[in-house]
């Protein structure tokens, strides 16, 4: 079986603008800490829809280190070898980098 990956920037950068889901992974206190939220991907930025206060501001505010993933199943779950079901395809893109609070919107 070949597998096929996501090419270059361009083809994750169309991946993430179609999305609309994703799950961005934090430390809270030494603990990881994972949401999912929505976001839209504009200029080479992540843009994060979410309440204007809480542990997910918080713990950006604290440390601005994080992870975000996106990913879609795009093929049905199939028999492996010796009938042991197997994994879908799908694809994924994981971005590492700092978020920041916008605070003022206007």
């Amino acid at each position: 079986m070949t597998q096929e990956f996501i090419a270059g920037r361009a083809e994750m950068e169309e991946f993430l603008r179609e999305q609309t889901i994703g799950y961005l992974g934090m430390s809270v206190e030494g603990k990881p800490y994972v949401i999912p939220l929505n976001y839209a991907y504009l200029d080479g930025r992540i843009l994060f829809h979410c309440s204007l206060e809480g542990r997910k501001l918080d713990a950006i505010r604290a440390n601005p280190e994080v992870c975000f993933t996106v990913g879609r199943q795009v093929g049905e779950v199939r028999r492996h070898f010796g009938s042991a079901v197997c994994h879908p395809d799908n694809d994924s893109v994981v971005c590492f980098g700092r978020a920041r609070v916008v605070e003022n919107l206007t």
